[in-house]
């Protein structure tokens, strides 16, 4: 039976019984009924749902910032919040410093060279996410700032990936020179070899 006016549904029983114990004497009671009524508050149900906090990874960007901003507002603890605010920005960036970091070690021109590169490329991303888990460890326990915590990774890996890009432009540019002087180093001998066949008597 349900009351839609107070939210309630009452349950109701026909011809049951009700079994009881009692665990100092080690006695069972057993009492028949005809009609038995099991009440259930709805509404008391689902307000305490409704009370009860969300975890903030199942929260939107957008859930995340007004609950930020509120219990800012508010004086409230807000750093679970905050924290996965700053996640949801800082792994996917992650994607864009490892293609930071890999593309000059997918340029090496040796086989070798590009073995040790994917070797490297993975040592690199498990070091990655060995630095996040410690960086977003000390923010929940108040030792870095969030910003540092979950950003650090990126702005190291960052910084490698620009040094490999340097590097290898370095190399090439010093490779192409090479290939230059070389060049002009043939063609200087080829003319010098035929100015010479021709001032033969």
């Amino acid at each position: 039976v349900s009351n839609p006016a107070t939210q309630a549904v009452t349950l109701r029983l026909r011809d049951g019984f009700i079994h009881t114990t009692d665990g100092r004497a080690g006695t069972e009671y057993q009492t028949h009924f005809e009609f038995y009524d099991v009440n259930l508050d709805l509404r008391q149900m689902f307000e305490g749902a409704r009370q009860r906090e969300r975890d903030p990874k199942e929260l939107t960007l957008g859930q995340l910032g007004r609950a930020v901003a509120a219990k800012h507002a508010a004086g409230l603890p807000f750093l679970p919040e905050l924290i996965e605010y700053h996640r949801k920005f800082s792994i996917p960036f992650a994607c864009v410093v490892f293609a930071l970091v890999a593309v000059p070690l997918g340029v090496q021109p040796v086989r070798a060279a590009r073995s040790r590169g994917f070797t490297l490329s993975l040592v690199m991303i498990f070091v990655y996410y060995v630095l996040l888990s410690i960086g977003q460890a000390l923010a929940e326990q108040a030792f870095l700032p969030v910003v540092v915590g979950l950003w650090l990774p990126n702005a190291i890996f960052a910084a490698v990936g620009v040094y490999l890009f340097e590097r290898a432009a370095r190399e090439r540019t010093l490779d192409q020179l090479e290939r230059l002087q070389s060049g002009l180093a043939a063609l200087r001998d080829r003319l010098l070899g035929r100015l010479g066949a021709e001032a033969a008597p």
